[in-house]
This record gives C-alpha cells, structure tokens and sequence, in this order.
C-alpha cells in the first residue's frame, strides 16, 4: 500500500475482506494487518482500534457495517471504500471516521473505488453527487481504461 499511516478499508462482503487481508499479507511491507468481521468479538475490536489509535503503519480490513458508524478513531489516514454503495449515511459517517483531528495530519484521503460490475457506475455517480453536495474535494484517477 505505500503509505505509513494508518488506513481503514471498508468492505461490505467477507470473502472480499477474506481476499483483501490473504493479499495484504503476502506484501505488507511490515504493515499491521486486522480484519475485523462479525464473529471478532467486542474485546479484539477494542482492542485494534486501540493499537491504531496508538500505532501507525496499520491496515485494517472491516465490514462496512460494523466499522462505518459508531466507532472513533483518531489517528486514521486514509479510508477505502473497497465495496462502493450509495447510502448517503453510511458514507458520511464513515467519511466521519477519519476526520477527527489528531496530530499526525492535516487531511484525510478518501479512496473510493469505483468498478465497473452490476451497480458500480451508478452507485459511483451517486456517490460523486454526495461528495459534489458535501463540498468534498475529489479527484479522480482512472487505473483501468475500458
């Protein structure tokens, strides 16, 4: 992943997530890697979000609907949105992970996914809209030219 700061990846499926957490593994770059999923109980997720509080340098993988509301963490970089979607609120409060201030940055980086399969292009123009109407900065890059 390049990056030293920590980052959070939203996924919605755990076979996605399972997939995620095998590759990352394999090149870690001496990354901390957690997947955080339904049946990882309340103590180890207290327990992850402490070490990124505390920690730098780790990549955690989560359910988007465990980790998308309800939860604060401030030393959070970078979040990737690894599963697309639409719901306004969840992004938000996703978004809303990463923003809180700690000392280790001035900004968040929001990556946001966007394929090409069944839904993805009109969730991702859903989305475009959303960050358009929440005044968030967006650039866009293309890494697969159809």
């Amino acid at each position: 992943m390049g990056v030293k700061n920590n980052s959070l990846i939203l996924v919605d499926f755990i076979k996605h997530g399972e997939a995620l957490f095998k590759e990352l593994n394999n090149n870690k770059d001496g990354k901390k890697i957690y997947f955080i999923r339904g049946e990882v109980d309340v103590e180890e997720r207290d327990k992850v979000k402490r070490l990124i509080e505390r920690d730098n340098n780790i990549v955690c993988i989560a359910i988007s609907r465990i980790f998308s509301t309800g939860i604060s963490i401030n030393n959070l970089h970078y979040i990737v949105f690894a599963s697309g979607g639409k719901a306004k609120i969840k992004i938000l409060q996703s978004i809303g992970r990463g923003l809180r201030l700690h000392e280790s940055k001035n900004k968040l980086v929001v990556v946001d996914i966007a394929d090409q399969l069944r839904y993805g292009e009109a969730h991702s123009d859903k989305r475009m809209q959303l960050y358009t109407e929440e005044n968030i900065n967006v650039k866009i890059s293309n890494f697969y030219e159809k």
